[in-house]
């Protein structure tokens, strides 16, 4: 749903599932963010999909 609705795009700062930061990559399965941290944190897609998505509006 995510490749195909391109909801957000590499680059942008989202948070969903409870984890915020970079998306750094949108594979089929998962999607890969790079939190303020300094960590990669792999969320799977249908967890992504069914919660809510915030996306910083200052990215774009």
């Amino acid at each position: 749903m995510i490749v195909i609705f391109q909801t957000f795009e590499v680059g942008d700062t989202i948070e969903t599932s409870g984890v915020s930061g970079v998306v750094e990559e949108i594979q089929i399965f998962s999607t890969t963010l790079k939190t303020a941290d300094n960590k990669r944190k792999i969320i799977p897609n249908p967890k992504t999909t069914s919660d809510i998505i915030t996306l910083d509006l200052n990215d774009k």
